[in-house]
């Protein structure tokens, strides 16, 4: 089982999310041409404490691309419905309760801040309507949101913005029993998939699994590119994901046997110049990056032509991504230690969070992946004089960096965070910098300056949706000259020169 989460993006012009209620109900214009969704649009009553949201929510990849993670998401897996659906909420929820896979398990699925999901208790609303659209290709919603949880949640933040009918985004959740290289053993998998048999198979993924283990006890492969689990993918798919290969086919991972359970409202950035820029600076394929540029583009033609004509476009494409350049600004020693100085502490819920679980290695290490450096007193608390273990980039846990989120803007020290918080450094007070720390601080200090070498562009490969956190999106360097400058010397004793 593979659990996955999928970010997409849409332009600007093509709205994701309209709020429905309580607004106006008169000339609502919504993206949808679905009377499914028109008619349930027009029946919702405004209710005290909640928000009404029209989503689209997911795309097929054979129209629009497959994401930045190398996700492909089929219109056979997105359009499977049971026998009965009649997109009427009332009987489809009941038949959506025995739906193995497809958009109609978008029934069991709660919003939640930031894919907070182990527990529904925690969810901020509720999938009330699920339509698939096949003239569009895509997966509708409409979400009831309560304002009173929300305005308790870590996105709080998103009421303002329905209020101003600013723009936000949304990430789905999903588990899938298993993924396929999309440059893999298609004809044994498609041949596995017609071995479906209702009497025998919950769906037609325990089909494919019964074969692919059947093959794997005769040669140790099974289904050549199924992978169970991520450690099982293809060298390929580790190190050129996206690529098109000359045969027109790109590296990616099919999912057709989604069964979804989150949409998550997530944190995006304000400045729609950076997220416009970031689409084309992003490590994407020439195919996503034409189809973004036109997003109302026809199913995709996976002919050899059709790449080596898209070809001719790569080189417009990525002179595009050039002006995210980012020239990294000059290090100043001055306006670095009022930084540091001035660096707020970390608020004392937080810091009772950190201390009492049971990782501390999970702990430190997703603190180091995010940039945050403990002052002395901090480690000194989180630790609890447990000795620091070893701190790796791959102990990175979303989990816990889903807490971070208020304070990494005030605290990181990866370059896109730090590079702006000491362009306004000259404004601060002069204070003096606290220094210090035990041994064990010392040895926690000497371990995180390793992850500075290829360990937070790993995790941020790993977990997109962190760019918006530190403040940009797309091709910015993560360890500057002051990220560097931070992780060696911030709140330890000078070094001696021994003179």
């Amino acid at each position: 089982m593979i659990v996955k989460t999928c970010h997409v993006p849409f332009e600007d012009k093509l709205p994701r999310i309209t709020v429905l209620a309580p607004r106006a109900r008169n000339l609502v214009k919504l993206a949808s041409v679905m009377p499914e969704v028109e008619s349930f649009a027009s029946r919702i009553e405004s209710e005290d404490g909640f928000h009404w949201l029209h989503v689209i929510a997911l795309t097929a990849s054979e129209y629009y691309g497959q994401n930045r993670n190398g996700d492909h998401w089929s219109i056979e897996g997105l359009s499977y419905l049971p026998p009965g659906w009649s997109n009427d909420p009332a009987i489809d929820r009941e038949l959506a309760k025995d739906v193995k896979y497809g958009s109609g398990t978008f029934y069991g699925a709660y919003a939640f801040p930031h894919h907070t999901n182990k527990n529904p208790a925690d969810a901020i609303g509720r999938v009330e309507l699920v339509v698939w659209n096949p003239k569009q290709f895509w997966v509708e919603l409409i979400i009831r949101l309560d304002r009173a949880r929300t305005a308790q949640s870590r996105v709080k933040w998103v009421l303002d913005r329905i209020a101003r009918n600013a723009p936000f985004d949304v990430s789905m959740g999903a588990k899938v029993p298993f993924d396929m290289a999309t440059f893999g053993d298609i004809k044994t998998y498609r041949d596995a998939w017609r071995m479906y048999d209702p009497w025998r198979h919950r769906s037609p993924a325990d089909a494919v699994l019964e074969e692919y283990k059947r093959c794997k006890a005769v040669d140790g492969v099974g289904i050549y590119g199924l992978s169970v689990t991520r450690d099982d993918y293809l060298p390929e798919l580790k190190t050129e994901m996206g690529k098109i290969l000359p045969n027109g086919v790109q590296r990616g991972v099919r999912n057709d046997f989604a069964a979804f359970f989150d949409i998550s409202i997530v944190y995006v950035g304000a400045d729609k110049v950076a997220k416009y820029i970031a689409k084309y600076a992003n490590l994407m394929s020439v195919r996503e990056a034409i189809l973004r540029q036109d997003p109302t583009a026809c199913r995709i033609d996976h002919s050899y032509r059709f790449f080596k004509a898209a070809a001719a476009k790569q080189a417009d494409v990525r002179k595009k991504g050039d002006i995210d350049k980012v020239v990294e600004p000059a290090f100043d020693e001055k306006s670095f230690n009022l930084l540091v100085a001035n660096d707020p502490d970390l608020p004392e819920p937080l810091m009772r969070f950190l201390a009492d679980h049971p990782n501390l290695d999970r702990v430190l290490s997703t603190l180091t992946g995010l940039g945050v450096v403990l002052k002395p007193k901090e480690f000194e608390i989180v630790s609890g004089g447990r000795e620091a273990p070893l701190i790796d980039h791959r102990l990175f846990t979303p989990e816990i960096a889903s807490r971070l989120l208020g304070i990494i803007r005030k605290r990181s020290a990866l370059g896109p965070a730090v590079d702006r918080r000491m362009a306004d450094a000259g404004n601060l007070p002069p204070r003096e910098v606290p220094i210090g720390g035990d041994e064990n601080y010392q040895r926690y200090r000497l371990q995180i300056t390793a992850m500075l070498n290829g360990g937070h562009e790993d995790i941020f490969r790993r977990n997109p949706d962190l760019w918006f956190s530190v403040g940009r999106a797309g091709r910015v360097p993560l360890v500057s000259d002051a990220t560097r400058r931070y992780f060696g010397t911030a709140w330890l004793p000078p070094v001696s020169t021994g003179t």
